[in-house]
């Protein structure tokens, strides 16, 4: 009887905070559901580390035609989540003796042509790889829009179509930051190199198996004809158009089906230290390069932010975090874990919407860990002098070779001074304020920590970096003399037309005849544009009707435009008219020739 009341009294006194908790966690529900309805995503499944506490859930729908709702055991694709699981696959090797973070990627790898022009006293090594500052390009159209590819595609293939500076390193590598999806194909390669054995299959038997990872595999995974409610959610894009998970050529950089389930062991895994079950999974000496960068120039000059070998230091929404976004086809992740707080989270999302605002899930899964807030660098109180940190920024390397010349044009940064902080200002994004904060770091107002640094590289250019994007001060006549010609030439190709229109309709056999080659070019571009929206978007980088055709007639736009103007030069003395003509074909001809320079012509997407 004793005992009876003994239950009762507990029961009593616990049920208070048991009530709390689960008002708490359906309060938490609640806000997960609002929000993919307002960010019209079909559905979310998650996992919750929270000091030895477990909370798992899914809402929202798996399968929108078949009705399947989001299930806690639901196969979900998490992108480039991937790279930290099998970047502590690579560490588990270290671990084991048989390989090494400062082995020379060319020894491992002899069969590639690696082009290093620092290679003699800055080789490419292994933790290059894993932290991104390899100095590689991050992919190609042809690596990454391809229907060609099958799951059983050599890795090797990646890096096999006769471009022999595919994998040359744009920067002295380890020196800084930037984003390379080639870099983990080559871990993956380095994996079967070391074990003899399919990439997929080794980190199935050897690392998810022994975290029990079971419903998770390298292995790739693709929608059923015929789904079931637990099988891989059905992607979707924007407007809910469903996309089913396709094979690609790096696949070593984000091919990996999970659960919420299975990511939470995984990150019980960083929780614990690197342990399993009392055994050592990763070693100690590891465990302090898993987040944030290292050695890199920025790092040097004090910014503590950055890739490490599994995670980036994120400071968002006034906490720091280790974590791993991804995206893939139809599919959304993030994973974020706090080692000083014991607290983790992960979610996937079946939807990758170009307008939903991913980052409120963040805010909302750190709310529910009641992470602690980070503490503020205090901005330097006296005056600074800031002029000389004015002027326009480029991006040095931009993460996608192919897009060098676009990202110049359009993805630089310039900055202005008011009072004591500098303005960021973009063509991308909103202005963004930083403070300085000591020696030369500053801080976004809206995080934390230091989030930028001004240093100078080896050859002593002004350089501006937040870490994992870098970016060096430059002229901006060169940027306004090549957007000029931009505009000249675009007036010039529209003046073409426009006469070509007017002269075919008026019967002005002359002045028609002159510019018929370039206007008859011009008029076939809708003849590849016409062929692209007949193919599927995955297509884009592949050697078809659509991008043979506008290879073919983009090349010849500038031969077109000289022999116009061959045959207009003829008639100049005859009619003032002629001149204007002759001048719509020099400013397009002008653009051509910069296009030339800057290897944009011909336009060319498979190689």
């Amino acid at each position: 009887m004793t005992k009876y009341y003994l239950t009762l009294l507990l029961t009593f006194l616990i049920w208070p905070f048991t009530h709390v908790k689960a008002q708490d966690n359906n309060t938490f529900r609640q806000q997960i559901e609002q929000t993919i309805q307002e960010q019209k995503i079909a559905g979310i499944t998650w996992t919750l580390l929270n000091e030895g506490q477990i909370q798992i859930g899914s809402t929202g729908l798996a399968n929108i035609e078949k009705g399947f709702v989001m299930h806690d055991s639901q196969k979900m694709q998490i992108g480039s989540v991937t790279k930290a699981v099998l970047a502590v696959g690579i560490l588990q090797l270290v671990s084991e003796g048989k390989l090494s973070l400062d082995t020379q990627i060319r020894t491992l790898l002899p069969e590639l042509a690696i082009k290093n022009p620092w290679r003699d006293n800055s080789p490419i090594l292994v933790r290059h790889l894993l932290n991104h500052t390899s100095g590689l390009d991050s992919v190609r159209m042809w690596q990454y829009l391809n229907t060609q590819v099958t799951p059983d595609t050599p890795l090797i293939n990646a890096f096999n179509n006769g471009d022999k500076s595919l994998l040359t390193a744009r920067f002295k590598p380890g020196s800084q930051e930037s984003y390379s999806n080639m870099g983990y194909q080559l871990l993956a390669m380095i994996i079967e190199s070391i074990t003899n054995t399919r990439y997929e299959t080794y980190l199935d038997e050897h690392l998810l198996k022994p975290l029990g990872m079971h419903d998770s595999t390298f292995t790739f995974q693709t929608q059923s004809a015929i789904p079931t409610p637990t099988s891989l959610a059905m992607g979707y894009h924007d407007l809910m158009t469903a996309q089913a998970s396709p094979p690609f050529l790096l696949r070593g950089a984000g091919q990996f089906t999970t659960t919420a389930t299975d990511m939470g062991k995984f990150m019980a895994l960083i929780l614990a230290g690197g342990t399993v079950h009392g055994k050592t999974f990763i070693l100690p000496e590891l465990l302090p390069l898993l987040a944030g960068a290292h050695e890199t120039n920025a790092h040097k000059a004090g910014l503590k932010i950055g890739h490490g070998l599994v995670f980036s230091n994120r400071d968002r929404h006034g906490v720091m975090g280790h974590c791993r976004p991804g995206t893939t086809f139809g599919f959304r992740a993030h994973m974020c874990v706090f080692p000083d707080e014991n607290k983790a989270f992960f979610y996937a999302l079946n939807t990758d919407s170009e307008t939903a605002n991913y980052a409120h899930f963040d805010k909302l899964f750190i709310d529910q860990l009641k992470v602690k807030p980070a503490n503020i660098t205090e901005a330097v109180k006296e005056a600074m002098p800031l002029k000389d940190k004015t002027g326009i920024y480029f991006l040095a390397p931009n993460s996608m070779a192919e897009f060098a010349f676009v990202d110049w044009i359009t993805n630089f940064v310039w900055l202005s001074q008011t009072k004591n902080s500098l303005v960021i200002h973009s063509l991308q994004s909103k202005d963004k304020v930083i403070v300085p904060v000591g020696m030369q770091l500053f801080r976004d107002i809206t995080r934390s920590n230091a989030t930028y640094v001004f240093y100078q590289n080896d050859e002593n250019q002004p350089m501006l970096s937040y870490g994992h994007r870098t970016y060096q001060k430059g002229s901006v006549l060169n940027l306004v003399l090549v957007w000029s010609s931009i505009l000249l030439g675009l007036i010039g190709l529209m003046g073409l037309l426009l006469v070509g229109i007017a002269t075919m309709i008026r019967d002005k056999h002359n002045r028609y005849a002159n510019i018929k080659p370039s206007f008859y070019n011009l008029i076939m571009l809708a003849l590849p544009i016409t062929l692209y929206t007949q193919q599927s978007f995955m297509q884009f980088g592949e050697l078809t009707a659509a991008s043979f055709c506008l290879a073919i007639i983009s090349g010849l736009l500038p031969l077109s435009l000289i022999w116009s103007a061959y045959k207009t030069k003829a008639f100049l003395k005859q009619n003032k008219i002629y001149w204007l003509d002759m001048a719509c074909l020099i400013c397009a001809l002008q653009f051509c020739i910069v296009l030339l320079l800057n290897q944009q012509l011909p336009i060319i997407f498979w190689q």
